[in-house]
């Protein structure tokens, strides 16, 4: 779980800077704001909530200027492009690796 992860999300309007949880469970991936800033940038502008079962997610290591990020694809009922920067991209790849759920 990562408390302080950065990213955008592809169609909303707003970045996240430091202030979205990423947490992996054995069958779910979770991406939210955290508050206070769950108040100042509703769902509707900013995304990032995101709670849907591994089968339906798919991530990819990916670099740019701001280093090493991870890029995640949902698709299922409200399909979402997320580049996420963690503090441990590779652990967050790790764990979706080691429990990709049901294919």
């Amino acid at each position: 779980m990562d408390k302080a992860a950065s990213g955008t999300e592809r169609g909303k309007w707003l970045p996240a800077s430091r202030c979205l949880i990423v947490a992996v469970t054995r069958s779910e991936l979770c991406v939210t704001l955290t508050f206070p800033f769950l108040m100042i940038a509703p769902v509707p502008i900013a995304g990032f909530a995101h709670r849907v079962a591994l089968k339906y997610v798919s991530a990819e290591p990916h670099q740019d200027w701001n280093g090493s990020n991870v890029r995640l694809v949902i698709s299922g009922s409200r399909p979402a492009v997320l580049q996420l920067r963690v503090r441990d991209a590779e652990r967050l790849l790790e764990a979706l690796r080691e429990h990709p759920g049901p294919r």
